[in-house]
């Protein structure tokens, strides 16, 4: 039996990864949050410590807690780094005080830089711009610091933008947009983006979680790349809607929107975004199960469903 931890699961990631796992012979989640969900299916660990992990025999930690980006400006560089810094060190001191062997820690492609024309690969400088990112590099180096006992593994996932089930964030807004009766006045520009769906993620957990991996960083992301245009021709696909598109000028685009103050929301929309998966696909043993496409496609469903 695989005795799973799972902190921060009652976020996006750890309810997806309940849903997944639930029925799954051989494998039991236990789940750890500030906020606990009475009806999710798991055993609750109230405290992180070697003791605890182990007399819950757990063998494998997939730490998710944290904080994420702030567009409310409502956290401080302290609150991330006691959030995302501070609690990972202790649970993966925890764990490797314990006698689990597998500890898979969620950082964020955003350690290495907000926008990337090139394929990002493992061996991209980290650059982090926000306190989210820096905050994720922190724990970063922590871990890698860290010596551990050759029977223990260690993986930090450096994913590009997860979309899911129950999904949240930039496409929820981008599927609001398309549903009203406004142009997409972005046509001019042809970024290109990396995303990852859940459906992959969890196939790439999977593999993590029972195969023999050297420890080390992975950058995760579907293969291949889209631009922000061809996500919206591809909603208005799943929406029934005929796509409605303006190829005004990128200077006059950039022009109004540093005149209505919203260059952030600019960049996120038509900037690249571009992760190479190369190291992950050589530890996989079967391919991605869904194409990037698809896995948007099946996305947008359960938006609209």
């Amino acid at each position: 039996m695989r005795k799973v931890l799972i902190t921060g699961i009652s976020g996006f990631i750890g309810g997806n990864l309940v849903h997944a796992f639930k029925g799954t012979t051989g494998v039991q989640i236990f789940g750890h949050s500030r906020n606990p969900v009475a009806q999710l299916p798991v055993q609750w660990l109230s405290d992180i410590s070697a003791g605890s992990l182990d007399d819950a025999g757990i063998d494998t930690v997939i730490h998710l807690a944290g904080i994420a980006h702030d567009l409310k400006g409502k956290y401080t560089a302290a609150d991330y780094q006691a959030a995302n810094v501070d609690h990972a060190k202790s649970v993966f001191d925890a764990f490797r005080e314990s006698g689990a062997t597998r500890f898979i820690f969620f950082s964020s492609i955003k350690v290495v830089a907000d926008t990337a024309p090139e394929p990002l690969d493992e061996s991209a400088q980290a650059l982090p711009l926000t306190e989210y990112g820096k905050s994720k590099r922190r724990a970063e180096e922590y871990l890698l610091s860290v010596a551990l006992p050759d029977v223990k593994r260690f993986y930090i996932f450096r994913p590009c933008m997860i979309h899911g089930p129950d999904n949240k964030g930039n496409l929820n807004a981008l599927l609001k947009f398309v549903r009203m009766p406004v142009p997409y006045p972005f046509g001019s520009f042809n970024n290109q983006r990396s995303f990852l769906s859940m459906e992959n993620l969890i196939a790439i957990i999977r593999t993590f979680m029972y195969k023999d991996i050297p420890s080390g960083i992975f950058h995760l992301a579907d293969n291949g790349y889209l631009s922000t245009r061809e996500l919206y021709e591809l909603i208005c696909g799943e929406l029934g809607k005929k796509p409605w598109i303006w190829n005004l000028p990128p200077a006059v685009v950039k022009s109004v929107a540093s005149a209505i103050g919203k260059q952030d929301v600019l960049i996120k929309l038509t900037e690249d975004m571009k992760v190479s998966n190369a190291k992950l696909l050589q530890y996989l043993e079967e391919p991605l199960p869904v194409d990037i496409r698809e896995g948007l496609r099946r996305t947008i469903r359960s938006m609209n469903g």
